[in-house]
């Protein structure tokens, strides 16, 4: 066992000292990803060479002690990477990762964990078995564990698709197609539990400079086309960098994009955010990091405790390789301003790849990141957490019930009065329906005749015109 001797934190968003938490004897580690229950327990996940195996370490003190370090594959496994890690808040831990195993091609594994990380589920269960190799998954359940989702790459179409369930991880779903047919390459999906039986996965696609997202509404079961595009800085997102946040009333997702000018390349960090509905956002997003051209800039993660405050981080690398930073940055006003970021390896120890999280119950932070070494770092903030959910400070247009069926009534929070020439248009830009005065009778539009999609309402009210986002599922 693995005992942490915590640093005094003087005040702010500040980590304290490494430690290293992976006990191999040749380390190796190539991927990595991080996931909290609360109230202390969490757990790490990756993949290692020499054999290639899918490694965990768990605690339950917040990090201070770590258990032995234990192998998630069964002993069937063939060359498993990329593993990915969920927590539900009664402590049970879900890994997905692709593997090799016969007899045909790459397939997606799923185990969990109902001790705390302590032992895995053999043998490990195939969530996805088309006969078509699927690669790079990640993973997602609701907080009490009733839905499990996974997103991948499935090679034949270079498309993303979806596997659910509903029983604990025991069965699994046919997989169901996320992203749009006939976009192009979609990969490195990323997808997030968003309250109730609500789900959202977003990936790259040759559609930028958007990125792209599909939300599902019954549990990861069928998922929302077109696709919602997330406006962004109108460059390139690193699609490997997509991570989201759920904290009540808002969805958070952090991104990172890159551009060259000259013989300069420029990564930047962004952050936006959706109503719960996940179809809602921003049209321009926050820039997140500090600037600085030839600063490498990926992976990372993002958290919230009460959707006020925001933390995003990621990695940083400068001057050749020679200094390698995991960073977090933290805004207190909803995700609108961000201030200077505070070191997690503050030991100068090399970060090839980070994952971050964070604790509602304790209002920690956590940090891991390896080079080859796999080292943690918990953080802390006496500055924002505990602040009530930011109020809207200007009237908002409101759809609701959103997603919606046969109707669905348009309102303005946040002032008083009519709305005036409401309308409604699809994702092509076509007027599809238009009310020229309304009434209290008539805020109820009528959706019946409209196919399933997304579609953009535009209402006026003394003189000014408001937006949002309404999804019709039939």
């Amino acid at each position: 066992m693995m005992v942490l001797v915590y640093a005094l934190l003087l005040g702010g968003l500040e980590f304290g000292p490494g430690m290293r938490i992976d006990e191999m004897i040749d380390p190796s580690v190539a991927f990595s990803d991080l996931a909290s229950a609360g109230g202390g327990v969490l757990c790490a996940i990756w993949d290692g060479d020499d054999p290639k195996k899918i490694w965990s370490v768990a605690s339950t003190d917040g990090g201070n002690t770590w258990q032995d370090q234990v192998e998630v594959n069964d002993e069937s496994t063939a060359y498993p990477e990329q593993p990915s890690v969920a927590a539900d808040t009664l402590g049970t831990f879900y890994a997905a990762w692709g593997d090799q195993r016969g007899p045909g091609p790459g397939v997606i594994c799923f185990s969990k964990s109902t001790d705390h990380g302590l032992t895995w589920l053999e043998p490990n269960v195939i969530a996805t078995d088309s006969g078509v190799e699927s690669v790079a998954a990640d993973i997602a359940c609701s907080a009490d564990g009733s839905h499990i989702v996974i997103a991948f790459n499935r090679i034949d179409e270079r498309r993303i698709y979806c596997t659910c369930s509903d029983d604990g991880g025991a069965t699994w779903s046919d997989d169901v197609p996320a992203g749009d047919e006939g976009t192009g390459s979609q990969f490195y999906a990323s997808v997030h539990w968003m309250g109730d039986d609500n789900f959202i996965c977003a990936w790259r696609d040759p559609r930028y400079p958007y990125l792209y997202a599909s939300v599902s509404y019954d549990g990861g079961a069928t998922w929302l086309h077109p696709n919602v595009g997330i406006p962004t800085d109108g460059n390139d997102p690193e699609g490997d960098d997509i991570k989201f946040c759920w904290a009540a009333p808002y969805v958070h997702v952090t991104w990172t994009t890159w551009y060259s000018i000259g013989s300069h390349a420029y990564f930047e960090v962004y952050y936006s955010r959706s109503d719960s509905t996940g179809v809602n956002w921003w049209p321009e997003p926050a820039r997140v990091d500090s600037g600085g051209h030839s600063i490498y800039r990926d992976w990372g993660g993002i958290w919230s405790p009460d959707s006020r405050t925001v933390y995003v981080a990621w990695r940083q690398t400068e001057r050749y390789e020679e200094e390698m930073y995991a960073l977090c940055a933290a805004s207190y006003d909803s995700g609108r301003t961000w201030g200077v970021p505070a070191i997690a390896n503050n030991d100068k120890l090399r970060c090839h790849h980070c994952s971050f999280t964070g604790d509602r119950k304790t209002g920690s932070l956590y940090m891991i990141w390896h080079s080859a070494e796999l080292w943690f770092s918990r953080g802390t903030d006496d500055t924002g957490i505990g602040s009530e959910p930011e109020q809207p400070a200007a009237p908002i247009l409101s759809v609701s019930p959103n997603p919606c069926d046969a109707s669905t009534t348009v309102h303005l929070l946040g002032a008083g009065g009519l709305l005036s020439d409401v309308r409604v248009r699809d994702i092509y830009g076509r007027l599809v329906c238009r009310v020229r005065a309304t009434t209290e009778e008539n805020r109820r539009l009528d959706t019946s005749s409209l196919p399933s999609g997304v579609y953009l309402i535009t209402a006026r009210h003394e003189g000014r015109s408001y937006n949002a986002n309404a999804v019709v599922i039939h």
